[in-house]
């Protein structure tokens, strides 16, 4: 096998201008007072694209021709010239920033700012990058993280921690090397990855919200999940951050978020708090001093309701509870949470009566503050299921939770819908147990509540504990059959199972349902490549990537690419498979499935067998628990009569899984042309067997085709 430790080289690349594009640009905006920076090839400026703007594409032909700057263009922007030696590198195009740029900047003073920028690529690219992952390095990540500090605008800092069990060095390198591609692959050329050291990743994320830096974690949760990346655990602070607003800092308190994260289970998340953010957590406890009198006044009733309200307006709070105590009757009493929150207890009262007296206090209130001044309240009653009393008071908070969707003034009963919203509160907090245990109290309260039963099986997805997700994604159908993301949820639950049998009927109704959805077209291509469907995932993928329209992620196009790369090479279309194979390699490089079909695909083309054995055998370092890349590897050795290393591989893959029949039924082959015939006879047989149990084109074998497929007419009269 190849040495697993390889360094990237530090030639520039034209392709380079796509993976360092936001570093490069960086450089050249400390010389030019731009705002954007777009890099064309030297060689697509030579031959512009026709669907640029007309003045665009004359000023690349003269930048090409003549090596000097040009200003073209209604919003002038500058055609800069990067040479490498005497040889056009590229052109970038700059526009924005002081219009004294494209008006008063003479070729001479543009010339000689951007002399060294080629050279500064080169250095940038050597200290830049890190050996062990291909991505960018620590080193890079300080620096810019210090950058984005002092422009105090605000961002997200994430810290990944991925880690796998592993049996020794080279086992470790190869597995970050395949984390690194998923991750390099899913964010795209827009979000750079860098790797910290020891399976830390980091990645700074524009602020568009908690929600969407919560989001943008949970689909890496997810992805790296189902691609069987072991344990993933995410850190998230949001910068700046008063007072700690250093890269050592900041990365401290991400560490921290990972810490957290760590005992929520293996695919978690969790973001830094500061104490105030902490204390202003709906569901606190309550302070003792609260809770103690409330307990006070519950325990000598048998029949009560505690209402949370909450005044709307923030200039109302300081006379809160004065306010309401006016309304209030004989036995009622405010137990205050703050000063704009009071708890108010209502002996003898159920929950439509005290909705009704909850109501009525609105009216009154509003009345005598004036203004528009409203509160907004949730209502829990004892006894209500199994709930005890002292939990009655928090339960009101829940109401009160569900009560602020409907907007000022809202007052909302203590149910299963509150119960369903705090378990969301707690699954967005990224706290995995406490949400669930919301959502298994709601189902004690309605047992037939489809958001609470999907909910609860999507986080019992999230600790993989995915016979309880079956279950609960079953229980969803029943009552609703044609409820999509049960029938996606489900699907994917026996696939992450290895059940495809169960899993196709589920994504199939999914697919007619919503067939826009790509994730679920993707597990089921997916699917179809392993149960040897291949026409299916032709008419699956083909019109998806080829629709201008479908607005696709890098990661999706990567996976979509490799499915159809499969299919269409198992069907026979060679040539094709192979410019859609090498097109997802271009979106992931590190993906080991694409290598060895890649690798399989040249040799039976001929494209260079010492290429196929390399793609094969890089494919098989990175993953080698998958068996049909060493299948592969061991079909490309057969063919080029490498027939001892052939019998190592496929025994390999034989061992990983006993009913793949392409492999078995090659190793016979190889045994009888060794010279070995009894056991050749025997793996003959054992082939035989299997071929009986699974059809040949219905098998669980990604390589359903025929089985003489291994096969390669043209090598063998060569040897």
């Amino acid at each position: 096998m190849n040495c697993p430790f390889t360094w990237p080289g530090f030639a520039l690349k034209p392709e380079n201008l796509a993976a360092w594009r936001y570093f490069f640009a960086r450089q050249i905006r400390k010389k030019f007072p731009c705002q954007e920076v777009t890099f064309i090839s030297g060689g697509e400026a030579a031959e512009p694209r026709s669907e640029w703007p007309p003045e665009w594409l004359e000023a690349l032909r003269l930048v090409a021709k003549k090596g000097q700057p040009v200003v073209a263009g209604e919003s002038p922007r500058l055609f800069l010239p990067l040479k490498d030696g005497d040889e056009l590198y590229a052109v970038a195009v700059l526009g924005g920033g002081d219009p004294e740029l494209y008006e008063k900047y003479t070729i001479k003073t543009i010339l000689e700012r951007s002399q060294g920028l080629v050279e500064e690529f080169r250095d940038l690219k050597k200290l830049g990058g890190d050996p062990l992952t291909g991505l960018f390095s620590a080193q890079l990540f300080r620096e810019i993280l210090a950058e984005r500090l002092a422009a105090e605008e605000p961002f997200y800092l994430a810290i990944l921690e991925i880690y796998p069990r592993i049996r020794d060095a080279g086992q470790a390198y190869a597995y970050l090397k395949r984390a690194a591609g998923f991750l390099d692959a899913m964010s795209g050329r827009e979000v750079p990855v860098y790797h910290l050291g020891a399976g830390t990743f980091a990645m700074l994320w524009e602020d568009e919200g908690a929600k969407a830096a919560r989001d943008t974690a949970d689909l890496i949760l997810y992805r790296l999940q189902r691609e069987r990346l072991g344990r993933v655990h995410i850190g998230l602070v949001r910068a700046p951050q008063p007072g700690r607003n250093t890269p050592a800092a900041l990365l401290g308190l991400a560490w921290e978020a990972v810490i957290q994260a760590r005992p929520r289970g293996p695919f978690a998340r969790a973001t830094w708090l500061s104490a105030a953010e902490r204390e202003a957590h709906p569901f606190l406890a309550l302070p003792v001093k609260i809770a103690n009198r409330l307990r006070d006044l519950v325990r000598p009733v048998e029949r009560f309701v505690v209402a949370a309200l909450a005044c709307d307006r923030e200039e109302n709070s300081a006379t809160f509870a004065a306010d309401l105590g006016r309304s209030l009757k004989t036995g009622w009493e405010l137990v205050g949470r703050s000063a704009g929150e009071q708890f108010l207890f209502l002996p003898g009262l159920t929950g439509p009566a005290a909705l009704k007296a909850v109501q009525k206090i609105q009216t009154q209130y509003g009345k005598s503050v004036g203004n528009g001044a409203t509160f907004s309240g949730g209502i829990a009653h004892f006894p209500c299921g199994s709930f005890k009393k002292a939990t009655i008071a928090l339960n009101g908070r829940k109401a009160l939770e569900h009560a602020t969707f409907y907007g000022p003034g809202s007052v909302a009963l203590f149910d299963s819908v509150a119960l369903n919203i705090s378990g969301d509160v707690y699954y967005n907090d990224g706290a995995l147990t406490e949400a669930i245990q919301e959502y298994l109290l709601g189902l004690n309260l309605d047992g037939e509540n489809v958001n609470l039963l999907n909910s609860l099986g999507v986080a019992y997805v999230k600790l993989s504990r995915l016979s309880q997700a079956a279950t609960c994604f079953e229980r969803v159908l029943a009552l609703e059959p044609d409820n999509f993301m049960a029938l996606f949820n489900l699907g994917s639950t026996w696939l992450t199972l290895g059940r495809d049998d169960q899993a196709v009927g589920y994504l199939e109704r999914g697919l007619q349902v919503n067939a826009r959805y790509f994730d679920l077209v993707l597990q089921l291509a997916g699917l179809y490549c392993r149960s040897g469907q291949y026409g299916r995932v032709v008419e699956l993928l083909d019109p998806a990537i080829a629709d201008p329209s479908r607005q696709l992620a890098e990661w999706e196009r990567a996976a979509a690419c490799r499915y159809l790369g499969e299919a269409l090479r198992c069907l026979g279309e060679n040539s094709r498979a192979m410019t859609i194979l090498q097109r997802a390699n271009r979106y992931n490089p590190r993906d080991s499935r694409v290598l060895s079909l890649l690798g399989e695909t040249y040799d039976s083309e001929g494209q260079g067998s010492d290429v196929a054995l390399t793609l094969c055998r890089q494919a098989v370092e990175l993953d080698e628990a998958r068996w049909d890349n060493w299948y592969r590897l061991g079909l490309v050795e057969f063919r080029q009569g490498m027939l001892r290393e052939a019998l190592v591989d496929l025994q390999k893959s034989c061992k990983l899984n006993r009913t793949a029949l392409e492999p078995a039924i090659l190793l016979a082959e190889v045994y009888e042309k060794i010279g070995k015939r009894r056991l050749a006879l025997r793996q003959s047989a054992k082939a035989a067997r299997l071929q009986a149990i699974v059809p040949v084109d219905q098998g669980k074998s990604p390589e359903k085709t025929a089985a003489t497929r291994h096969k390669n007419p043209r090598k063998t009269e060569k040897r």
